[in-house]
C-alpha cells in the first residue's frame, strides 16, 4: 500500500480509452471517449465520437482552468465562461480520486476540498473510493447540480489503483431532469512526474 500512495503523490496525468453513456429523459447517447487529464493543472483533453461512427468524425473538448474550447472538423469555438468552469469543476473528480489514493483514507463521510471547486464528500476503503457525492456548478450558469459517483472494478495501473467503472448520477438545482452518466475503461495509463 505504500509503493501505490507515493504513486499517487507524483502523478502528472492520467490517460485512458473507453466507452461512455449518457441517459436523460431526452435522449441516450454512447460514445467512445480518448481522454487525458493533468489533475492538479488543471488541464484535460478528450476526443469522443459516437459508437458505430466513423472515428474520423471526432469531437474534442479541451480544458484548460476554467476556459475552454470544443474543436470539430479543424474549427475550434471556445466554450462560454460558465461551461468551462463546469467542465473544470466536473474533471477535477480525477484529481480528487488521486487524492483519496494518496492519503489511503478509510472509512464514511471523508472529504477533500480545492479552492475553485465545491467539496469531494466520499466512502472509501485503504483510499480506493467507492462512493462520493460532489456538486459542480450548471454549464448554463443557472444553478448546480448534485453528483453522486459510484466507482468499482479497480486495477492497478503502473502501481496506482484505479476504478475501470464510474456512475455519476447527475440531479439539477433547477429541476430539469436526472441524468446518469457512466464510464467503462478499456485501457488506462498513469504518467508521473
Amino acid at each position: 500500500m505504500a509503493a501505490w500512495a507515493g504513486q499517487a503523490r507524483r502523478v502528472a496525468a492520467l490517460n485512458w480509452e473507453g466507452v461512455a453513456e449518457f441517459v436523460s429523459r431526452a435522449q441516450e447517447l454512447s460514445i467512445h471517449v480518448k481522454t487525458r487529464v493533468e489533475p492538479f493543472v488543471p488541464r484535460a483533453r478528450s476526443e469522443t465520437w459516437l459508437i458505430g461512427r466513423d472515428p474520423r468524425d471526432v469531437r474534442t473538448l479541451i480544458v484548460e482552468g476554467d476556459k475552454g474550447w470544443m474543436e470539430r472538423g479543424g474549427a475550434r469555438t471556445p466554450l462560454p465562461a460558465a461551461q468551462g468552469h463546469h467542465e473544470n469543476q466536473q474533471y477535477a473528480i480525477y484529481g480528487f480520486l488521486v487524492m483519496a489514493a494518496q492519503r489511503k483514507d478509510s472509512g464514511k463521510g471523508l472529504r477533500l476540498n480545492r479552492a475553485d471547486c465545491w467539496p469531494f464528500e466520499y466512502d472509501a476503503a485503504d483510499g480506493r473510493v467507492t462512493a462520493a457525492t460532489y456538486t459542480v456548478d450548471a454549464p448554463d450558469g443557472n444553478g448546480s447540480i448534485a453528483e453522486t459517483i459510484r466507482c468499482s472494478d479497480w486495477r492497478d495501473v503502473s502501481g496506482l489503483s484505479w476504478p475501470h467503472k464510474l456512475v455519476i448520477e447527475q440531479r439539477p438545482s433547477t429541476g430539469a431532469g436526472n441524468s446518469i452518466f457512466s464510464l467503462t475503461l478499456d485501457t488506462m495509463t498513469a504518467e508521473f512526474a
